[in-house]
């Protein structure tokens, strides 16, 4: 009895709560309930609204350095000529490389007597960079020079030319600047001795109808004035370093 008692309250209890709602929505045509299809439109994702994106890191660039640095001379053309420089890292401390450098000069030209000089020179070298891993800072270094050598003496009537080769051993000292986008800046200076030959335009190269013309030996002396045994090395060299 009492079983059958409390299943009919409760079906009297759920029959009014469902009379009175719908009483409810006929009374207030602005209310209503919403559909299941919307709640789960309106539901938030948490992919799309809790989770951030995150930004994926990307790569810097890396600078490609292979430790090789071109260099011109143009403090040679005050002895007019030009100097090309080229230096490779290959352990620390240590570089190789070399000078390559083109002389054009014209010493004497007077009473249609010109003299020329025309000179090559390469010169390998290795140096030595004591207070720096890299191509930076102070160096010194030892180099083995090449030159060759053509020169020239000439008027409207007789020529006489004089051709040599010699090597020179020497040794300088230096630094150089490096900036961050690697434009480089070095000044250098050495000293060292010509071997063998002398490099001296001669007496008996000059023609015999010239040996008394007091401008062909003016443009004698001066081609044989920087003709001693010294070889004095010098350069103010600017360049990028790859």
């Amino acid at each position: 009895m009492k079983k059958n008692k409390m299943f009919r309250l409760s079906s009297v209890f759920i029959v009014s709560l469902f009379n009175l709602s719908s009483f409810a929505l006929q009374n207030n045509p602005q209310i209503s309930l919403p559909h299941p299809n919307d709640l789960l439109q309106k539901r938030p994702s948490n992919f799309q609204t809790n989770v951030s994106p995150k930004k994926i890191p990307t790569k810097k660039k890396l600078e490609r350095k292979i430790n090789f640095i071109a260099e011109i001379n143009p403090l040679l053309l005050v002895n007019q000529g030009i100097g090309l420089n080229t230096e490779l890292l290959v352990a620390e401390h240590v570089s190789i490389g070399s000078n390559f450098e083109g002389y054009v000069q014209t010493p004497y030209s007077l009473n249609g007597v010109n003299a020329e000089r025309y000179m090559w020179n390469i010169s390998p070298f290795v140096r030595f960079y004591p207070l720096s891993n890299l191509q930076r800072g102070f160096f010194a270094g030892m180099k083995l020079n090449f030159f060759h050598s053509e020169a020239k003496i000439s008027d409207n009537s007789a020529w006489a030319t004089q051709t040599n080769f010699f090597l020179a051993p020497s040794v300088h000292a230096g630094y150089r600047f490096v900036n961050k986008q690697g434009f480089t800046v070095s000044g250098f200076a050495g000293v060292g001795w010509k071997l063998g030959t002398d490099n001296r335009f001669p007496d008996d190269a000059i023609p015999e109808q010239k040996k008394n013309n007091q401008s062909w030996l003016d443009a004698q002396k001066l081609l044989n004035r920087r003709t001693n045994s010294a070889l004095y090395d010098f350069g103010l060299t600017i360049g990028y370093l790859f």
